[in-house]
């Protein structure tokens, strides 16, 4: 697959790590007034390396695999799903005899999506650095 291009801002330096401000593309494109949407709350922190020496303030290129950001899309949005529409299957068909069968398979399915998004995050903060985005010049 291709290779993604962002472009972050260092907003900190530590430890030969940056701390980069990177804007997620939108939905609508890269004009904010087509859908007068308030575009500037999609911005996400990345800690990669400082391997060109960046200093902070300075505007950088980023390079990511595509196919690890179709991963973690999975992962974050995908297994929540699944592991929800299972668990209304399976409790749905364990509750036959309650009288509120959809009632308790909607609730139960709701608290595996819950907690499926707190297991996540729970794992996504234990990672280390991304390691798969690379810094890869500065720009301007």
């Amino acid at each position: 697959m291709d290779d993604m291009e962002q472009v972050g801002k260092i907003i900190a330096l530590k430890d030969g790590l940056a701390t980069l401000e990177v804007r997620r593309p939108s939905a609508c494109g890269q004009s904010c007034t087509a859908c007068k949407v308030a575009c500037d709350q999609n911005v996400g922190l990345l800690t990669l390396p400082n391997t060109i020496q960046g200093e902070v303030g300075d505007f950088v290129e980023i390079k990511t695999n595509s196919g690890e950001v179709l991963k973690y899309a999975f992962m974050a949005y995908g297994i929540p799903l699944v592991l929800f529409v299972a668990t209304i299957l399976i409790a749905y068909q364990v509750a036959k005899g309650a009288g509120n069968r959809e009632l308790i398979a909607l609730a139960c399915g709701v608290l595996s999506f819950l907690l499926s998004h707190l297991i996540l995050k729970k794992v996504d903060a234990k990672a280390p650095i991304d390691k798969e985005a690379v810094m890869v010049r500065k720009l301007g």
